[in-house]
């Protein structure tokens, strides 16, 4: 057999040469479809994170705006109870 691949230089060696770039083509096309998978896993987990984080935006935003919104109307009626107090204190004055 040595005999029959000396005889025919570089016939024997390319078969092993397109055997091993066969090897490193499917090497590399492995890594690649993992380092995809990878990416589309981390992309998922990106935008699991950015809703996450938009809800809890939302959330702070519409509590402070009823802090807010709590606030107008706690003082809005404060001011109706001084005035009604003020109010009464004028007519009892009124009526002396």
């Amino acid at each position: 057999m040595a005999e029959n691949m000396n005889s025919k230089p570089g016939t024997a060696n390319f078969g092993t040469v397109v055997s091993l770039f066969r090897v490193r083509a499917e090497s590399l096309a492995s890594e690649n479809a993992s380092r995809l998978a990878a990416l589309q896993r981390a992309e998922k987990n990106i935008d699991e994170l950015s809703e996450d984080l938009m809800r809890s935006l939302h959330r702070l935003r519409r509590s402070g705006i009823d802090e807010e919104l709590f606030d107008v109307v706690a003082g809005f009626e404060a001011l109706k109870v001084t005035r009604k107090s003020n109010d009464c204190q004028g007519k009892q004055k009124g009526s002396e």
